[in-house]
């Protein structure tokens, strides 16, 4: 259902409610005041915030920004240049899926969004995991911005945890590419609603 006064940060909150127990929501601004320990990376390509404990990682390729903390949760952002077949995010996203085709058995289930902004396109990806009896969850955005595919995952070990979720929403908004961010939290979302890999194309 079409929303013209929905913005970006608000309808992730929306889609990712249903994971986190409504006493933490109204906890939410204690947890985001809690959140303000962030510095800044600001590398050749990208400037992003992220929490001071977490220890910067080498790059490979493809990779912008790379950091974890001891629980081995991350965040990861890659760029992909558009060529040949993947010469746009839908065609990127088809990719995505016959990969994960390949490795559906190690997932529990995935929930899957499009949210068309005012500026772009952008799919949100939950994946569902879980290893030594702990529940994981990878928060997955999908974007693109002039002749790049941008990946965005963050992984954590507690997805009912609105202070993990708050975390992952603080480092995205806090994107910049080329001095410009990449999702602006207050643009505006025109639709969004779920979809299945098999929609897309």
């Amino acid at each position: 259902m079409k929303n013209s006064i929905l913005y970006f940060l608000g309808a992730l909150m929306i889609i990712c409610c249903n994971n986190i127990p409504k006493n933490d929501f109204e906890n939410k601004e204690e947890s985001t005041q809690n959140q303000n320990n962030f510095k800044n990376y600001n590398g050749a390509k990208i400037l992003i915030g992220y929490p001071k404990d977490w220890k910067l990682q080498p790059l490979k390729e493809k990779e912008l920004f790379f950091a974890k903390n001891e629980l081995d949760e991350f965040f990861v952002v890659l760029n992909h240049s558009k060529s040949g077949k993947i010469n746009n995010l839908k065609s990127f996203m088809k990719l995505i899926y016959a990969r994960l085709r390949e490795n559906l058995r190690s997932y529990k289930g995935y929930d899957l969004y499009k949210l068309e902004l005012s500026s772009k396109e952008v799919y949100f990806l939950k994946l569902y995991e879980e290893i030594n009896d702990k529940e994981i969850i990878y928060y997955i955005i999908f974007t693109e911005k002039s002749d790049k595919i941008y990946d965005i995952t963050f992984k954590t070990i507690n997805y009912n945890s609105v202070e993990k979720f708050n975390t992952f929403l603080k480092i995205v908004t806090s994107i910049r590419i080329d001095n410009q961010y990449l999702i602006n939290s207050k643009e505006m979302v025109l639709d969004k609603y779920p979809i299945k890999f098999e929609d897309i194309f």
